[in-house]
């Protein structure tokens, strides 16, 4: 009588050691997929550019391996907002469905499903839209919608024509105005950048680069933006603009000359040039009404003291300034004393 008593004991624990294991028993998912939060939608060109990431889940926390069918709509910004009213309104945009996510052979989370494409804009400029996309994974067991985005579809903008040059202060760029309001997000790509990079948003239709160093390639882009109103447009990245400027800009004019004789000789003076890479100081002497002719050597420092001089006679002077590359400024205006 003993076996089987152990027999049965065995069982019984067996039996509930599984159930402790195996826990409640669940109901059959709903199968709704999770509404989705990111969607983003941008007039560029004379295309909308939307993206959003499909769930990963359905409400009740079941991984999704395939989507049925994926609802985008455009329609028009009704007001008051009314959903229903939208949803009736809206045009429905076709959406292919990726293919089924495949299941991870280690403990890894599934890659996130993205979903980016473009509709035209023909059918909406000038009209206010909202944009909303939701997912179903089995008939019509929809989603809830996504979070709206709300647009104002303005004329398409156009992709700037750029003209680059040197400037005394790096590079300037231009190019023709569309219309008021505008802004441009000016890129620039270096040797050593490897894609191009905002370097400022600017109001006008021109932007000059301080930044940029001579002697060194560089390469521009510039995008047209409209975000008045609810806009949110900008236009296709212009033809990038290749340039190497080159410095062949001397230093400003030496302002503030001045001539004081003293016993001995005759002092000059004059304001600094105010660009860092002026070298130094040329100065021109006339004695006599003569021809004006270079005397001394290159002045570091905005002075001069002419002990070469006789008395009774009239000088006259005038300064230049000059750079690292031998870039002479014009002469100052002249200066006369008679000593």
């Amino acid at each position: 009588m003993r076996r089987p008593a152990s027999l049965a004991a065995a069982a019984a624990a067996l039996f509930s050691s599984s159930c402790g294991y195996m826990g409640p028993v669940l109901p059959p998912s709903l199968h709704i997929p999770a509404a989705i939060k990111d969607l983003e939608a941008q007039e560029v060109g004379a295309k909308i550019d939307y993206h959003f990431t499909l769930p990963h889940e359905t409400t009740d926390r079941v991984i999704i391996r395939k989507f049925e069918s994926i609802d985008l709509r455009i329609g028009p910004d009704v007001k008051p907002f009314d959903l229903n009213t939208w949803v009736a309104g809206a045009a429905q945009q076709p959406i292919v469905p990726p293919e089924p996510r495949k299941k991870q052979t280690d403990d890894s989370e599934d890659p996130a499903q993205q979903i980016a494409s473009s509709l035209p804009v023909s059918h909406y400029v000038g009209t206010h839209v909202v944009i909303a996309v939701r997912t179903a994974i089995r008939g019509e067991r929809f989603s809830q919608w996504s979070n709206i985005v709300r647009l104002k579809v303005v004329e398409p903008l156009l992709p700037p024509t750029v003209e680059a040059g040197s400037d005394p202060r790096g590079v300037k760029l231009t190019w023709a105005p569309q219309r008021s309001g505008l802004k441009y997000r000016v890129l620039r790509q270096g040797p050593k950048d490897a894609r191009a990079v905002e370097v400022a948003t600017v109001d006008k239709p021109e932007f000059i680069d301080a930044g940029a160093a001579y002697s060194t390639e560089y390469r521009y882009t510039v995008i047209a933006l409209e975000t008045d109103d609810g806009a949110n447009a900008q236009s296709v990245p212009s033809e990038a603009k290749p340039i190497t400027p080159e410095d062949h800009f001397p230093p400003s004019v030496p302002s503030g000359v001045a001539a004081l004789a003293t016993p001995n000789s005759i002092e000059l003076s004059w304001s600094r040039s105010p660009e860092p890479d002026t070298r130094g100081y040329v100065i021109y002497r006339s004695v006599d009404g003569g021809p004006f002719q270079r005397v001394a050597g290159l002045a570091a420092l905005p002075t001069y003291s002419d002990k070469d001089v006789q008395q009774g006679k009239k000088y006259r002077y005038e300064v230049s300034a000059i750079d690292e590359l031998n870039n002479e400024s014009s002469r100052s205006a002249t200066v006369e004393v008679t000593f």
